[in-house]
C-alpha cells in the first residue's frame, strides 16, 4: 500500500509529567509498504519540528528511510538525518521523586545540542552518530563563585527609568567550550569518543572500542566482547561539583585522572592513576574541616591502591 501525509500534528502527554510534547510535519511525507514476499517499508525524505513543555524547538530532518525484514527474521535498515536545536532543559520535564532531572544531577542551564546519524545495518554494519554542543551553557548548582546582580537602566533620568536589579540564575556557569559524543561502527567494530572542555568544570577526553556479533538477524553485544578504552580528566576546581556531594558537604581541590579499560564486557579490568591536590572537605553540621589534602592512587584490575594520602585538620574538626 501507499500513503501520502500532507499535514500531521501529534500531541503527547506523559503520565503525571509536564506536557504536551508536539511533533509537526513541515513538509509532505510519503510511505510505501509491502508484506510479501518479505516486509519492506520505505518513506520519503522529511522534516518535522518538535516542541516540549520547556522553552525551545528542535528541528528533525531525515533522508529516505528503508526497512526490510526477511521471513527468517533478518533485518536491514537504512536511515540518515540530523537533529538541530535540542535544548537540554527539556530533561527537566522528566521528574524523579518530585525533582527535575537536571537538578537531580546538580545541573541547570540552557545548553543547545545538534545531532546527526547515518546508519546502514544489514549483513554488515556501518553507522555513525554524534551529539555536540552548539550554543548555551550549563550551570553547576554549587561552587564558590559569589552570586552576581545584573543592573539594567533606561530612560531620561525620570523615576520610570530608575535602574532595576535582577539576580542572575543560581549556580556556577561551567563555561562550556566543547561537549561532544560520537559513535562509529564498521563491520563488527564499534568505537566511541567523548570530548568535554569547559572553563570551570574541567576537561575530559575519552575513547573506547568494542565488538558486536551478528545473531538472529540482528546485532548484539556479546558477554565476551573485548573492551579497550582510555580516559583523561582534569578538574581544576572540584568545588564546582559540590552539588554532587551529600547535603551540607563542600569539597574543593583539583583532580587528575589517567585511566585505561581492558578485558571483556563481563570482566572489565581498570588500570591507571588518580591524583588530587589542595583537597578540602567541610561539613559544619558533622564537624568536619579537612584542608591541604593530597592523594595519589593507582587502579589495578578491580582494586584501587592508595599510594599517598595526607590531609590537615582545620579548626573545629572532630
Amino acid at each position: 500500500w501507499r500513503a501520502q501525509i500532507d499535514t500531521l500534528k501529534l500531541l503527547a502527554l506523559l503520565d503525571q509529567r509536564p506536557g504536551p510534547w508536539t511533533l509537526q510535519l513541515t513538509q509532505p511525507l510519503s510511505l510505501t509498504a509491502r508484506t510479501a514476499p518479505s516486509l519492506l517499508v520505505e518513506t520519503s525524505a522529511g522534516q518535522a519540528t518538535v516542541a516540549g513543555p520547556q522553552p525551545g524547538q528542535a528541528t528533525l530532518r531525515w533522508q529516505p528511510v528503508r526497512y526490510a525484514q526477511t521471513a527468517q527474521g533478518a533485518m536491514q535498515l537504512r536511515t540518515q538525518g540530523e537533529l538541530q536545536g535540542l535544548p537540554t532543559a527539556w530533561a527537566d520535564a522528566f521528574m524523579a521523586d518530585g525533582e527535575q532531572a537536571l537538578q537531580r544531577l546538580g545541573l541547570g542551564g540552557n545548553l543547545i545540542l545538534d545531532g546527526q546519524w547515518d546508519v546502514d545495518a544489514g549483513e554488515t554494519l556501518r553507522a555513525r552518530a554524534s551529539l555536540r554542543r552548539v550554543d548555551g551553557d550549563l550551570r553547576v548548582l554549587a561552587g564558590e563563585l559569589p552570586p552576581t546582580t545584573v543592573v539594567q537602566s533606561s530612560g531620561q533620568g525620570t523615576a520610570e527609568g530608575a535602574p532595576k536589579a535582577a539576580a542572575s540564575a543560581p549556580g556556577t556557569p561551567a563555561g562550556v567550550r566543547q561537549a561532544e559524543v560520537q559513535i562509529d561502527a564498521e563491520g563488527d567494530a564499534v568505537r566511541a569518543r567523548v570530548r568535554w572542555d569547559s572553563e570551570r568544570a574541567g576537561r575530559v577526553q575519552a575513547e573506547g572500542s568494542t565488538r558486536l556479533a551478528r545473531a538472529d538477524g540482528g546485532w548484539l553485544w556479546p558477554a565476551d566482547a573485548p573492551l579497550a578504552a582510555t580516559a583523561r580528566a582534569q578538574l581544576p576546581d572540584v568545588g564546582v561539583w559540590s552539588a554532587l556531594a551529600p547535603p551540607g558537604w563542600r569539597v574543593k581541590g583539583t583532580l587528575q585522572a589517567d585511566v585505561a579499560l581492558s578485558g571483556t564486557r563481563t570482566a572489565p579490568r581498570w588500570s591507571g592513576t588518580l591524583g588530587a591536590d589542595q583537597m578540602a572537605v567541610r561539613s559544619l553540621l558533622d564537624g568536619v574541616d579537612l584542608r591541604d589534602g593530597r592523594l595519589r592512587a593507582t587502579l589495578q584490575g578491580d582494586r584501587l591502591e592508595i599510594t599517598e594520602f595526607r590531609v590537615n585538620g582545620g579548626q573545629g574538626s572532630r
